[in-house]
């Protein structure tokens, strides 16, 4: 999730840097947040619902079937046990960050002080070693949102020469050569260890996506790399991708436990994972981008002066 976060921070920036200190974009900012991330959220919630009531996944997912479930992974509030829709947790973080950008639009001192404010108030409970679970506002001072502002730093620092192409190719190639090294390493080093001092700390993996993001900014402006068409597509079908894979995923488990074909080999594994990128697209495509598109052609009507009859 480090990825996703810088990456969030990073085009939140890049995209709404015209917006800082504009109050008057603020609603604007707010409608084009909401109807991205709930829609979505709202479908998958009460596909949730339906297949936990209908059995599948056992008690252990029927349990989930609490009305403050329902309502936290919903609205993406803050919980502590486990959401309705399992990937909902990352937008509970996301969400906060787009509330605490906001304040950059209606004020952009005052937005920049809060967010540093934030961020360095997760840096002192991670250095004082303090638990943030048992923290008032410790859901939002996990050492992983310090991506945010990774993200928003890194897109800061291309802003500043967005016309010029700074730092030699073998200089942009080597920062996303190590940045790729130090990411992989530390994943290989914790999945062969053991027990909790093994894990790295989340700055250590928000320092290196910045690096891969930045250094591939700058390669592709250069034009040294080119990003074909299908995965730019992929990538605007990232976020259906990311709502419904495990939920497709879980439930192909479920069927084949069900007909004893557990455990896996890796042919079915990876068709298990095809089949959850091809549902992701079906969704992105056929029911999350019908409803964006209606949700602005809705809002350019209500936006709209009325016609002054003669």
């Amino acid at each position: 999730m480090d990825v996703f976060f810088v990456l969030s921070g990073f085009i939140m920036t890049w995209v709404h840097a015209a917006d800082w200190g504009k109050p008057h974009r603020a609603a604007n900012y707010l409608f084009n947040r909401v109807r991205r991330i709930y829609p979505s959220v709202w479908i998958v919630t009460i596909l949730a619902i339906v297949i936990y009531a209908l059995g599948f996944g056992g008690a252990e997912k029927a349990g989930k079937l609490t009305l403050w479930n329902a309502v936290a992974t919903s609205l993406l509030l803050p919980q502590n046990e486990t959401s309705l829709v399992n990937v909902t947790w990352t937008l509970k973080y996301e969400i906060f960050f787009y509330l605490v950008f906001l304040l950059t639009i209606l004020e952009r001192r005052w937005g920049f002080i809060a967010l540093g404010l934030w961020q360095a108030a997760i840096v002192v409970v991670a250095l004082a070693h303090v638990p943030y679970q048992d923290l008032w506002f410790g859901f939002y001072l996990r050492p992983i949102c310090l991506a945010f502002g990774i993200g928003v730093v890194c897109a800061q620092i291309l802003m500043g020469k967005r016309r010029v192409t700074f730092g030699a190719p073998a200089a942009q190639w080597g920062v996303l050569l190590a940045g790729i090294l130090v990411f992989v390493a530390g994943m290989v080093y914790e999945s062969h260890s053991v027990g909790h001092a093994a894990k790295l700390p989340d700055v250590v993996y928000g320092l290196s996506a910045g690096a891969i993001l930045t250094s591939l900014v700058l390669l592709e402006s250069a034009g040294r790399i080119r990003v074909h068409g299908w995965l730019v597509k992929m990538g605007g079908a990232s976020y259906a991708i990311y709502l419904v894979h495990f939920a497709i995923i879980s439930l192909l488990v479920t069927v084949a436990a069900k007909i004893q074909r557990v455990p896996l080999n890796d042919v079915e594994c990876l068709l298990f994972v095809a089949t959850a990128i091809a549902a992701g697209a079906y969704f992105d495509q056929f029911v999350d981008q019908p409803i964006q598109a209606r949700l602005v052609q809705m809002k350019q009507r209500a936006s709209s002066p009325s016609p002054v009859n003669a």
